[in-house]
């Protein structure tokens, strides 16, 4: 679990759209189903996939001195993500 660094993160920005969600079907607007599953393992799959990547690169897995593509992209996430 400490290997996935954007887990916890991620995990906050689901509970956040549940919330929304909620509020917002009080409203009277529903978001269906299908978009909301689609929400959640997106923001998942890109917190684990963010996580995996920053450790590959923490550990010398990319041994490029000049960052890559994927190299700006996790960057990029962590400055995002950052608290």
């Amino acid at each position: 679990m400490q290997d996935l660094v954007y887990l916890e993160k991620s995990a906050a920005i689901i509970l956040g759209f549940v919330g929304l969600k909620l509020v917002l079907e009080v409203a009277g607007f529903e978001i269906s189903s299908a978009i909301s599953l689609a929400v959640i393992v997106l923001t998942l799959g890109t917190g684990i996939s963010l996580s995996l990547l920053r450790e590959q690169e923490e550990t010398g897995f990319m041994k490029s001195k000049k960052k890559n593509t994927v190299g700006k992209i996790v960057d990029a996430a962590s400055n995002l993500f950052s608290e």
